[in-house]
């Protein structure tokens, strides 16, 4: 049996609620992803304190290795999502992050993405359509692609599109700081 102060940091809190303050559903039709390897460092909040202060990283709190940068991906509009999920036992729960994500069109790009980075260790950052950054991933505990399908569709009317599903064994963080996006070098 856990010792009486086991939970002494398990302090309860209202979750409140406005019924009236405006929130939408769904993710942005861009989302950033970098190579775990690319982050020196995440500031990740402590476990303990106040509730939402355990899910914030800090301004500044992602630091990337030098000469390194965020690159983006463009989606599907309404077939994206996001979600925090508990796995494990009964009194052995840990988190873990799914994201789905659908990006456009049967394409060479699309396709390359797939290949590159099918077995890379990743970190993304998935705005919310609220325009909140939520971190997907850490250096230590990266996000992998678990699945992957590019299909052309089969009629006129299907979508042809990549869908991947993204997992991380951690839980996802919001981050207060912004993510800036380098454009690609022009080929000549």
């Amino acid at each position: 049996m856990a010792q009486d102060n086991c939970f002494a940091n398990s302090l309860p809190e209202n979750l409140d609620n406005c019924f009236n303050d405006e929130s939408a559903s769904g993710v942005s039709l861009r989302v950033q992803y970098i190579p775990a390897a690319f982050i020196e460092s995440i500031a990740l909040p402590p476990a303990d304190g106040a509730m939402e202060a355990t899910v914030k990283i800090a301004k500044g709190g992602i630091e990337l290795a030098e000469g390194k940068s965020w690159k983006g991906i463009d989606l599907v509009m309404d077939e994206n999502e996001l979600k925090e999920v508990l796995v494990g036992g009964k009194a052995n729960q840990k988190g873990q992050i799914e994201f789905t994500a659908m990006i456009p069109k049967f394409s060479t790009k699309a396709l390359g993405w797939k290949r590159r980075f099918a077995n890379v260790p990743l970190v993304l950052n998935v705005p919310d359509s609220n325009g909140r950054n939520w971190i997907v991933g850490t250096k230590f505990s990266p996000a992998m692609i678990e699945s992957a399908e590019t299909t052309t569709g089969k009629a006129y009317e299907d979508k042809a599109a990549t869908t991947v599903v993204i997992k991380a064994n951690t839980y996802v963080y919001l981050y207060e700081g912004d993510i800036v996006e380098t454009q690609d070098p022009q080929a000549s």
